[in-house]
């Protein structure tokens, strides 16, 4: 996420400047303030330590601020402060200008992209994928009684232009030389962002159409102008991660787009889920971008739909979705979550003749204020199919009942092996569906069944039947 951000006090748009050298150091500067306030700038810095990087924040105009302080998050070390007393206290760390000091400076340090490769830093001596740690600035210009504050990193960063050495979002920065491709998404702007020299393994054209396509299939709502994708090569781990709420994301820059498991659009529908979820749903988070990345890339002509059913189908699962500490692996929500919704989508989709989609479910979430229950999913549901599913959805998403193909389940029997069958299995609405069926088929079989039977008596008593077949009394 690239963004200006105006604060009061001081216009903090920071603009990378110098070029590319070696590791690469984003130094940031301030427009000129348009009111009386702090001057802050800020820049990253290489360590020497491989995946580490150290964020200077420097201070200026402290004199006509009241009580300036600036609280560090948990997730950062402090390595340096000048001008400023460190005071204890709360979470993180808490800095307070010192008495008769104009300017002041904090250094602060992250471990590189510890979520990107299961607690290892990510990086070279060329480039580093570091987290941005959390600073907050509040002072009061001298004078007033007003309280204001200040993200001096993360969102009031912004690095343009071609030669930039960092991008800057609200989650993550890539530090050293590197590379972007923009690709123009239904009125979203999609940055690619690689460390210089980094080959995306499917090609930059094809991980552009991918995500443009995806863009484009998936009418779900939160739509943000800009989206920030970090393509990383080695050392990070296979896969990638997102944060929705950011808008921003990272994927393994050899991820392939012609797989149905995609993860260039698995990570993208991730940044268009706007909803908060409650315990009972917290499962859709993964499923939805696990069923969507393979059903959109199927769409796309890149997979078939036997790729597409190979994916998704598997060994079945017993857990409920709805409760995840009863879940057998951290993998429910991707199996058996991602084949309830491929169900769930074909229902919606046959009874409403491809009028509604599970798409619909997913922008009603999006759309909903306060977290989405799971009696509030079942409610999406029904208004969206247009009858209640309750049933089916307690039976395979609050129930043990498991799914192992999402689309070709075996068939259930007809006649009483398949009433046998249901009734093992617990599932009413077949049982009402048999039931109903003998009784309609009786209420029609006996009449006519008494009809041919007078029939065959008149044709007796005419001795008409055909040569060679017993006639009564013979």
């Amino acid at each position: 996420m690239i963004s200006r951000v105006t604060v009061v006090g001081v216009v903090l748009l920071l603009t990378v400047t110098g070029t590319v050298t070696g590791f690469g150091a984003a130094t940031a500067a301030p427009a000129t303030p348009e009111t009386a306030g702090p001057e802050i700038t800020a820049d990253a810095v290489p360590t020497g330590q491989t995946g580490t990087v150290a964020y200077r924040i420097e201070v200026g105009g402290l004199g006509e601020t009241d009580q300036f302080s600036l609280t560090v998050g948990e997730n950062a070390a402090v390595t340096e402060h000048r001008g400023f007393e460190r005071r204890a206290g709360g979470s993180g760390t808490r800095f307070v200008a010192s008495d008769g000091r104009t300017r002041g400076t904090v250094v602060v340090e992250v471990a590189a992209g510890s979520s990107a490769d299961g607690g290892m830093p990510v990086g070279t001596d060329r480039w580093s994928l570091a987290r941005v740690p959390y600073v907050a600035a509040q002072w009061s210009v001298t004078g007033s009684d007003e309280t204001r504050y200040a993200r001096p990193l993360g969102d009031a960063f912004g690095a343009l232009g071609d030669t930039r050495t960092a991008t800057y979002g609200d989650r993550y920065a890539l530090v050293g030389a590197q590379t972007t491709t923009t690709v123009e998404a239904r009125g979203q702007r999609l940055d690619i962002v690689r460390p210089s020299g980094t080959t995306l393994g499917p090609g930059s054209a094809a991980v552009a159409a991918s995500l443009r396509a995806a863009s484009d299939d998936l009418a779900v709502g939160d739509r943000d102008d800009t989206l920030t994708l970090f393509a990383l090569p080695a050392p990070a781990r296979a896969g990638g991660e997102s944060f929705p709420a950011r808008d921003e994301a990272w994927v393994n820059a050899n991820s392939a787009v012609d797989s149905a498991n995609n993860v260039w659009v698995h990570e993208y529908v991730h940044t268009r889920q706007s909803f908060e979820l409650s315990g009972d749903m917290t499962w859709f988070r993964e499923a939805s971008a696990e069923y969507y990345a393979a059903r959109l890339t199927h769409e796309q002509g890149r997979i078939s739909e036997r790729a597409m059913t190979a994916h998704l189908d598997g060994d079945g699962v017993e857990s409920p979705l709805t409760d995840p500490d009863a879940w057998t692996t951290e993998r429910v929500p991707y199996t058996k979550g991602a084949r309830v919704l491929a169900l769930l989508d074909r229902n919606i989709r046959r009874t409403t003749d491809d009028e509604s989609t599970l798409q619909d479910v997913f922008r009603k979430m999006n759309a909903h204020e306060g977290r989405v229950t799971y009696a509030e999913f079942k409610r999406m549901v029904e208004t969206t199919a247009g009858h209640s599913m309750d049933g089916w959805l307690d039976r395979y998403v609050a129930g043990e009942h498991a799914i192992a193909s999402a689309y070709e389940p075996r068939p259930m029997p007809s006649g009483v092996l398949g009433l046998v069958g249901a009734i093992q299995q617990g599932d009413a609405s077949i049982v009402t569906t048999l039931v109903v069926s003998v009784v309609s088929s009786a209420a029609i079989s006996l009449p006519l069944l008494a009809v041919l039977n007078r029939l065959r008596r008149r044709v007796l008593g005419r001795g008409d039947l055909p040569d060679g077949e017993p006639r009564a009394g013979a």
